[in-house]
C-alpha cells in the first residue's frame, strides 16, 4: 500500500474518475470552463453565435438594398407610382445605417458582406422576379459563398 491508504499503483481516490468525477468534486482544472462541456465548445459555440448574428445582419442589409433599389426601378420602368420612392428612400437609408453596424469597415467585412448580398440577388430573381437560375448561376452563387467561407474562417488579421 501507498502512504496515502491506497494500494501500490493506484491513484489517489480524489484524482480517479476523470472529468465527471472533478466536475462532482468542484475541481474544473483551471481555467473556470467546466471540464464537461469543455472550453473549446464554449468558445466554437459564442463563435457560432457571432457568425450567425452577423451573417443575419447582412442578410437584412443586402434585403435593404435590393428593395432600395427595386422601387425606384418599378417606377422607372414598370409604370409604378412615384409614391414608391419613399418607401425606396426608407430602405436605403436603412441600409446605410445597417452598415455601420458591421463588424468593422474594412475591406474582409464588406467582401463578405458582397458574398451574401449576391446569394440574396439570386434568390431575389427567383422570388420576386420569377427567373429561374440557371445551374451557372447556381455554381457561381456556390463560388461565392466558398469564397465567404474562407473570408470568415481567416482569423484575425495580420498585424
Amino acid at each position: 500500500m501507498a502512504s496515502g491508504g491506497e494500494p501500490q499503483g493506484q491513484q489517489p481516490r480524489q484524482q480517479r474518475g476523470g472529468r465527471a468525477a472533478a466536475a462532482k468534486q468542484g475541481n474544473h482544472g483551471g481555467g473556470g470552463a467546466d471540464p464537461i462541456i469543455g472550453w473549446s465548445t464554449l468558445q466554437a459555440t459564442t463563435l457560432s453565435l457571432g457568425v450567425l448574428h452577423t451573417l443575419l445582419l447582412f442578410v437584412l442589409t443586402a434585403l435593404m438594398e435590393l428593395l432600395g433599389c427595386y422601387l425606384p426601378y418599378l417606377w422607372l420602368r414598370q409604370g409604378g407610382s412615384v409614391l414608391l420612392l419613399f418607401p425606396a428612400a426608407l430602405c436605403l437609408a436603412l441600409f446605410v445605417w445597417l452598415l455601420s453596424w458591421h463588424p468593422a469597415a474594412s475591406g474582409r467585412v464588406y467582401a463578405a458582406y458582397g458574398a451574401v448580398y449576391v446569394s440574396m440577388a439570386l434568390l431575389w430573381l427567383r422570388l420576386v422576379d420569377g427567373v429561374v437560375p440557371t445551374g451557372r448561376d447556381l455554381l457561381g452563387v456556390a463560388v461565392v459563398l466558398a469564397g465567404l467561407g474562407l473570408l470568415i474562417s481567416g482569423g484575425s488579421p495580420r498585424s
